[in-house]
């Protein structure tokens, strides 16, 4: 070994070592089931949750790369990209099959000053490569002498099948002029089309869309979607709602949540008997010296499923310190509960070196069924150039927080870049007792 590469993996070695000490010391008050530090460089991985299995998925040139939580490859798809076309803004949302749909942005090389782009969609098993499919949906259409652009919004996945949801806009319109296709498009695992015979109600001046099942994998109980738009009074508010629905898209049941005055940061768990829906509100405003700030709370709503009936509304307080930028996941619980994971970034005071990125803390909390809330776990804090959360249910009560903090910028042309991801994972109780988990 050269003494460049000796000194690179001894830093490597030293990072992962401060890692592991800063988890176990925050992770103190929590018993993980499971724990794990993984040194990542390539393309930023998205994180998949297959059953009992979770997965690093990135897309290299000509290649989806699948990895085990460990970071070792497990298999290389390859794929034919149309020619002169790049790839960009990937994302993956894996079956009940197990197959894993990558959802990607594809740009003309040739036609950049144009924007031209399609979304190319890749279909790949995570146990064999052999049956890897591809499918181009085109993102952009002309009608009576309009152009129109659509943007993917949404992608709903089944036990073999998926459908995309689409917002369209008129390019010289604002985005907020355009309205929520009506019917989404659906393809088999096969990336074959399957043509539906119901539609689903124009949604217009959409901010937020996002949908989900009531049963995983299966639309035959229907769906349970959350709506942020802009207020009809053409004021400066928004509405926020929640719609349940049938199996062919029609509407049940309609409740809009107070109070609006929120940011776009929000989060949706859909179990076969409730509904958590978790937001950050503006409300509380705070002053330090000369500057006024407003410290966020987290606020989380529970509904009845069937008839989206309030069960409780939890109020989650944030910490005392200046936060920048926050960001909330949620999973529910079989017994009507719920966890919640908060990542909150500190503030940067105007002068301060920004270059060695910024400073996340992330922390865990359940709520349970009778809304009662138990105290905040500190689970880790992070200092990294960009951090991205994942909070997942691995099924038999087990729930998994993964984040992946990216320690430098891509590097140029290869788009590579050094990435730490940091699990854990908890088996929780589904009866209150002593104690958090």
């Amino acid at each position: 070994m050269s003494k460049r590469n000796f000194a690179f993996a001894f830093v490597i070695f030293c990072a992962i070592i401060i890692y592991i000490k800063i988890q176990f010391k925050s992770g103190e008050k929590v018993s993980f089931s499971k724990q794990w530090i993984t040194e990542y460089l390539t393309a930023k991985p998205n994180v998949v949750a297959i059953k009992d299995r979770i997965l690093y998925v990135d897309l290299g040139e000509g290649a989806v790369h699948l990895k085990n939580r460990d970071g070792v490859e497990m298999d290389t798809c390859n794929i034919t990209l149309p020619t002169d076309w790049s790839v960009a803004h990937h994302k993956s949302i894996a079956l009940g099959n197990g197959k894993i749909i990558i959802a990607t942005e594809l740009t003309n090389r040739l036609e950049s000053s144009k924007k031209s782009y399609s979304d190319f969609f890749i279909v790949v098993d995570s146990l064999n490569c052999s049956g890897t499919k591809t499918l181009t949906v085109n993102a952009s259409e002309s009608y009576e002498g309009e152009k129109w652009e659509y943007r993917l919004i949404d992608v709903v996945p089944y036990h073999d099948s998926f459908d995309i949801f689409y917002f369209k806009y008129n390019k010289r319109m604002d985005e907020t002029g355009g309205e929520m296709i009506t019917t989404p498009l659906r393809f088999s695992d096969e990336a074959e089309r399957i043509h539906l015979y119901h539609n689903f109600k124009v949604e217009t001046n959409p901010i937020q869309f996002h949908i989900q099942t009531v049963k995983p994998f299966d639309p035959s109980d229907g769906y349970v979607y959350t709506l942020i738009q802009d207020a009809k009074d053409h004021s400066y508010s928004v509405q926020k709602l929640l719609r349940r629905l049938d199996s062919s898209f029609q509407l049940i049941e309609e409740t809009e949540i107070k109070p609006s005055a929120f940011k776009n940061e929000l989060a949706m768990s859909v179990s076969q008997d409730n509904v958590s829906l978790c937001y950050v509100n503006h409300a509380s405003v705070d002053s330090e010296g000369a500057w006024t700030f407003k410290t966020p709370t987290v606020m989380c709503n529970f509904f009845d499923v069937e008839d989206l009936k309030p069960r409780a509304t939890v109020s989650l307080q944030a910490p005392k310190f200046r936060i920048e930028e926050r960001k909330l996941e949620v999973v529910s619980l079989p017994d009507g509960g719920a966890v919640v994971a908060l990542a909150f970034q500190l503030y940067i005071k105007f002068g301060d070196p920004a270059d060695k990125g910024y400073t996340t803390k992330y922390y865990l909390q359940r709520i349970n069924a009778d809304g009662s809330v138990e105290e905040p776990v500190h689970v880790g804090t992070y200092t990294a150039i960009s951090n991205e959360m994942s909070l997942v249910s691995l099924g038999g009560g087990e729930v998994c927080l993964i984040v992946v903090s990216h320690l430098q910028r891509p590097i140029y042309r290869t788009m590579r870049i050094r990435s730490m991801i940091s699990g854990m994972c908890l088996h929780v109780r589904t009866k209150k007792r002593s104690g958090l988990w």
